[in-house]
């Protein structure tokens, strides 16, 4: 208890001493004279020799309180001079931290405002005022940061920050919001696409930008071209029949458009079954293709059929024949986009004797190994051949109406396809009905990787491959440059990063490598949303960029996260990993490759 009173007593006093005496005092008197403040040199700390135990309740005896606090021209100037002691039980003086502004976490937002936003700095308290190009923000200070969403912006571009302290104190920030036209899609044109792909569309709307990517319900565009801010033409993928939806991407936004274009499948006939039937008509015969739909008319030569079941799914279509005289009659399916012919595709006959009909298709290269349909009747004959000239192909199907064989080489021109019976004799010809042609061949593409831009030089190798008329990659034209003995020069297309065959072709005759080409795109990181998430993680996050593709690796911190989805090449969902307070790089990573976003996340 003695103590805890003396104590209080030298706390007393340091208030209104100065260090040194503080320092120099030995022990403490019985007494305080009535010393004024300014005289220090009259006070006397000495502790008497002759003051015992029993005196000591006595000495701490407080006389009446005398004034001990700071003249008035004291109070008004800090004593920043004077050192934090163990006696001293206040604050440390504050006012050696300036009031700042540093940074702007998204930098960017559309001109509509409302983008979420926390601003980094120094002796960031409440009643900070913050305005964005001259318009007041309405902000919150969380964990020492200014947070708030963005008022709408009068122009696109780039504007100051300026924060004020209730004090009256000034920070700016010169141009460090950037305000983008807002990304929207107007229209797709057209909207209905084959699921072969390769079609061009023109997608209009706004905010549109030279990295600007396209992708089709994830599946990349083959090419994006940016026209305009608000104009961008695109060739279509190949994708499967039904609805897709479109997502546009920029460094600044994505915009998806749900089911944006519907895929349909071209309207096809690909063979008969029986492809031949009797002069009296009424046989089932079923027509296989793609594109079939409810409501498809099918015409032999001019006259309507009667259509008896159809299995769209299946691709098949079962008609009733009518009569007709014995010929061949062409064969036309019509849905609600389109008519598809198929020539001489039917052949009505006398009586039951074999015969060749058509052959599809009817050509194929000088090499051989084709595989082609022999339209006819009595094909499956026990020990029968199917003949190219002099040379029985092989056959790998067959039935009374129709066979699948595989061509054997023969030199450039026109065959004859015949029909030889067990004891070798021939039972049906079609003259001239085959035509060989020169063959292609395609062995190598050096090099085999290139830059998304295109452009690149590259050499492609084969028998004849100089012959060739067109060079395809990925189903984008490349520019033929130079041509030597089996060597072709071509110059890539641009198209989406990965993996591309390439193909030559000449007079219908084509030479193909798969996945012979692969287009590369550096990884980027543009930017994601949220900005911020809970210690606890699990903050689902999207990330924009590019090269979004192989194996991926994803750390927020120092931690790795979990990479939930990837939208395509230039999106992706990740959940955050626990983390202390405060802000942290997200990195994303492919192979050797490591790319920050260009802002960090806060946890």
């Amino acid at each position: 208890m003695l103590l805890q009173r003396l104590m209080l007593r030298l706390f007393l006093l340091s208030l209104s001493l100065t260090p040194a005496l503080l320092t120099g005092c030995a022990g403490c008197a019985d007494d305080i004279e009535q010393t004024p403040q300014g005289d220090m040199s009259a006070l006397d700390m000495r502790a008497p020799e002759d003051m015992g135990a029993r005196d000591l309740d006595t000495a701490l005896d407080m006389r009446p309180a005398q004034d001990l606090s700071e003249p008035e021209d004291m109070r008004r100037t800090p004593r920043r001079d004077m050192p934090i002691s163990q006696f001293d039980f206040g604050n440390p003086d504050m006012s050696a931290v300036p009031f700042a502004i540093t940074s702007i976490v998204p930098p960017t937002g559309p001109l509509a405002g409302g983008t979420l936003v926390r601003i980094g700095g120094t002796s960031l308290t409440p009643g900070t005022r913050v305005l964005v190009g001259g318009v007041e923000m309405q902000v919150e200070v969380l964990g020492g940061m200014l947070s708030g969403r963005t008022p709408p912006g009068q122009l696109v571009g780039a504007v100051n920050i300026k924060a004020i302290s209730p004090d009256g104190e000034v920070s700016e920030l010169p141009d460090a919001f950037t305000y983008t036209t807002t990304l929207r899609v107007d229209s797709i044109s057209p909207d209905t696409l084959p699921t072969t792909g390769g079609v061009e569309v023109v997608v209009r709307g706004a905010g549109f930008g030279e990295q600007s990517a396209v992708s089709f319900s994830g599946t990349q565009a083959l090419r994006t071209t940016f026209v305009d801010a608000s104009q961008l033409r695109v060739i279509t993928p190949p994708r499967a029949a039904g609805p897709a939806h479109l997502r546009l991407t920029t460094p600044q936004g994505s915009a998806l458009v749900e089911d944006a274009v519907t895929y349909f499948e071209p309207l096809r006939i690909t063979r008969l079954e029986p492809a031949t039937g009797l002069v009296a008509g009424g046989q089932q015969v079923v027509i296989h293709g793609e594109g079939f739909e409810t409501g498809s008319l099918v015409r032999f030569d001019d006259q309507l059929v009667e259509v008896t079941q159809l299995a769209a799914q299946a691709g098949t279509l079962t008609i009733k024949t009518p009569a007709h005289a014995p010929g061949a009659v062409d064969v036309s399916v019509q849905n609600s986009r389109e008519v598809a012919l198929l020539q001489d595709g039917f052949t009505y006959r006398a009586d039951d004797s074999p015969l060749l009909t058509r052959i599809s298709p009817d050509f194929g290269s000088e090499d051989g190994g084709q595989q082609v349909f022999v339209f006819g009747y009595g094909l499956d004959e026990p020990g029968a051949q199917i003949l190219f000239d002099t040379t029985p192909s092989m056959i790998l199907e067959v039935s009374s109406t129709w066979a699948r064989v595989q061509t054997p080489a023969h030199a450039p021109g026109s065959v004859d396809v015949w029909l030889r019976g067990s004891g070798g004799s021939e039972r049906a010809r079609q003259p001239a009905a085959f035509s060989y042609r020169p063959g292609l061949q395609l062995d190598a593409v050096t090099p085999d990787t290139g830059a998304v831009q295109g452009g690149e030089r590259v050499v492609l190798t084969g028998k004849k491959v100089d012959q060739a008329a067109r060079v395809w990659f990925g189903g984008l034209r490349a520019t033929i440059v130079a041509r030597a003995t089996d060597t072709l020069t071509v110059q890539t297309p641009a198209h989406a990063a990965g993996r591309v065959h390439v193909r030559a072709e000449r007079d219908g005759i084509s030479a193909q490598l798969e996945d012979a080409y692969t287009y590369t795109e550096p990884l980027q990181v543009w930017g994601f949303v949220p900005t911020r998430g809970a210690i606890s993680g699990q903050t689902y996050v999207s990330v924009r960029g590019a090269g979004f593709e192989g194996s991926l690796k994803a750390r927020v911190g120092s931690t790795l996260a979990t990479i939930v989805r990837r939208i395509d090449r230039n999106n992706l969902y990740l959940y955050t990993p626990p983390g202390a307070p405060g802000e942290v790089p997200l990195e994303i990573m492919r192979a050797d490759e490591r790319k920050l976003a260009p802002y960090p996340f806060l946890y």
